[in-house]
């Protein structure tokens, strides 16, 4: 007995159900696929389902090659309504532009006075050990010596760990983006990292701020900040 007679007599189980639903709704598919086509070849085409066209003989080949091709424009269309129209939200653009670490480079750069902390601070930093790191930069920062690259990393560190630390990575960076006296980092890229401070500690009027200037400046990291502009909430 095969699925449509256990169907019609009701004496079916649960896994043939499911399978003979899948047939039905894949045949009513390929007849309103077929449909649809036959009125699209003949209005446009002048294709009847006998095969002329103005005299021509239309191959099957040509007919079947056209199914194929209207089935993936369909398949296309359903993907793209099902997950083109999901817009990336602020959380997941944060978590992408957290995802590659910026360099530690104080030693490249040939300092001398490099203290043993601040050294120490930067080996956890490059493991990854963003929570040690953060911890070392703390010390740091209390010390006279601090530098603006101190609060940099403090900040980066706190926005690294997992889960980041957007409150606590704001007034480090803010200290960095405020000192006067700090030349080992470019500006807007602690700026970038104190946006994301902002949007991570969801004080989004801060980090609208901060993004319609870097927007404005265009250039570097200009298309990320539109992106992570359009998907903030209207309001805090």
């Amino acid at each position: 007995m095969n699925l449509f007679d256990k169907y019609r007599t009701n004496n079916i189980n649960e896994d043939e159900l499911g399978e003979i639903t899948q047939q039905l709704v894949k045949q009513k598919f390929d007849l309103e696929l077929r449909q649809k086509m036959t009125h699209r070849l003949r209005e446009e085409y002048g294709i009847t389902r006998d095969g002329a066209s103005g005299g021509r003989v239309v191959p099957m080949k040509i007919m079947r090659w056209s199914l194929s091709v209207a089935a993936a424009l369909l398949i296309g269309v359903v993907a793209w309504q099902v997950v083109g129209d999901q817009s990336p939200t602020y959380q997941s653009l944060t978590k992408e532009y957290l995802a590659a670490h910026y360099p530690n480079n104080e030693l490249r750069k040939g300092a001398t006075d490099i203290s043993e902390l601040r050294g120490a601070a930067i080996a956890a930093y490059n493991e990854e050990d963003f929570e040690t790191s953060a911890r070392l930069r703390e010390e740091i920062v209390k010390l006279p010596e601090a530098n603006t690259e101190d609060y940099f990393f403090l900040g980066i560190s706190y926005l690294y760990q997992d889960p980041p630390q957007g409150e606590l990575a704001i007034e480090p960076l803010q200290k960095a983006v405020a000192d006067p006296t700090g030349t080992g980092l470019i500006r807007e890229e602690t700026e970038w990292y104190l946006t994301l401070a902002y949007v991570e500690a969801g004080r989004f009027t801060a980090a609208r701020k901060l993004l319609h200037k870097r927007i404005r400046s265009g250039g570097w990291n200009a298309s990320k900040a539109s992106d992570l502009l359009q998907s903030l909430p209207e309001e805090e």
